[in-house]
């Protein structure tokens, strides 16, 4: 692949309080004049490193604008929010490590040296697929929308009830659900909490969409996959006519309780999430290791 001529970073807080990791990012993509860019209350922290390959901007907005590839320091929960805002810029996203088991960063914090593939060239990039989230009221307005590379997670907005949902296409009905909750995950979401909600592992390159119920309370426990055409509604609807409210929870964070008369529509997004990848494939070997984690 081509080298970027810069590249915008990004941690996780609390991941890099003495900024030593920044600083052997910056130090060896320097070395293949890469252009860094730093958000301006860091500037401070880097007068050392300040010269003509060190930038500070003012926002993130100003620095994923300005950079070729964004670069994170953190955990894949970091890593699935920059990479969706890369995603709409048509930027890749790299990644390293410093959190527990990354599925999505290139390298582990162990690996720091491993960036200079960056200035070499010497790496690839994997296409995933994002959903794109409307959320419809029950006058019929879109009061929210969202794009998200894992999945979206859909509960009573009650504790301990049970809720009715109903799993449209653009075809027509396709299941009715009583359970606590419905999971609807990417590929790249299949790891997250549908895989501990008994849901199937899915090859992140793949473009499927994943529906698994939580705790369902019928004989139908398993998730079914979709095309990844297929535009999905959902209706949720409360056992208790009572209850009158439902979350919807996306890429793990960003809850809404919305009225149990709401539409989630949900289908594949026209943009792509271009993963960084170095070396080897990672996927399963993490995925190995997580499955046989005690």
């Amino acid at each position: 692949m081509k080298k970027p001529n810069s590249v915008a970073i990004f941690i996780k807080p609390g991941c890099d309080n003495d900024f030593s990791y920044t600083k052997k990012a910056i130090d060896i993509l320097s070395q293949y004049h890469i252009k860094t860019y730093l958000p301006s209350h860091w500037q401070a922290d880097f007068q050392a490193e300040a010269d003509h390959l060190v930038e500070f901007l003012p926002d993130e907005t100003a620095m994923t604008q300005s950079a070729d590839m964004m670069l994170v320091l953190g955990g894949d929960g970091t890593m699935i929010g920059y990479s969706v805002l890369a995603a709409e810029l048509g930027k890749p996203t790299a990644g390293v490590n410093l959190g527990t088991l990354g599925f999505l960063t290139a390298l582990e914090r162990t690996e720091m040296d491993g960036l200079s593939a960056l200035g070499t060239g010497d790496f690839t990039t994997e296409d995933r697929m994002l959903l794109d989230v409307e959320i419809e009221d029950e006058k019929g307005d879109i009061i929210h929308r969202q794009r998200i590379l894992n999945d979206v997670i859909i509960t009573s907005g009650i504790r301990s009830k049970i809720a009715e949902f109903s799993l449209f296409s653009q075809n027509g009905k396709i299941l009715d659900y009583r359970s606590d909750g419905l999971i609807v995950a990417t590929p790249t979401g299949s790891t997250a909490y549908s895989f501990s909600a008994g849901g199937p592992v899915i090859d992140p390159t793949a473009e499927i969409i994943s529906v698994t119920p939580l705790c369902p309370h019928t004989l139908l426990r398993g998730s079914v996959l979709l095309a990844p055409t297929t535009e999905i509604t959902v209706f949720g609807k409360t056992r208790d006519l009572s209850l009158t409210d439902i979350y919807i929870t996306m890429d793990g964070k960003n809850s809404r309780l919305i009225s149990k008369d709401a539409k989630i529509h949900i289908k594949k997004s026209e943009y792509i999430a271009r993963i960084v990848k170095i070396g080897t494939n990672r996927f399963y070997d993490i995925l190995e290791t997580k499955l046989n984690k005690k």
